[in-house]
């Protein structure tokens, strides 16, 4: 839309220069409802466990764990 006229936009979305009626407002609220964002709850848990699914970090781990294995506990805690 950002390369379309102005009237053209307006047209398009049913609107006026100043905003929407009352009847399409209405309309809209009833066909979208209400202009919210929903709140996800998920644990601390949850979150730290997801953070293990990225290849990447699995990677690390496993070097992490490597590094350890041959006895070079420095380069095992940096990684």
């Amino acid at each position: 839309m950002h390369n379309k006229a102005i009237e053209e936009v307006l047209k398009e979305l049913n609107a006026s220069p100043f905003g929407l009626s009352q009847e399409e407002a209405e309309r809209r609220l009833k066909l979208y409802g209400l202009n919210e964002i929903e709140e996800r709850k998920e644990s601390v848990w949850a979150i730290l466990l997801r953070q293990y699914t990225n290849p990447l970090i699995l990677i690390l781990v496993v070097a992490g764990f490597l590094a350890l294995f041959l006895g070079d506990w420095h380069d095992s805690v940096i990684v």
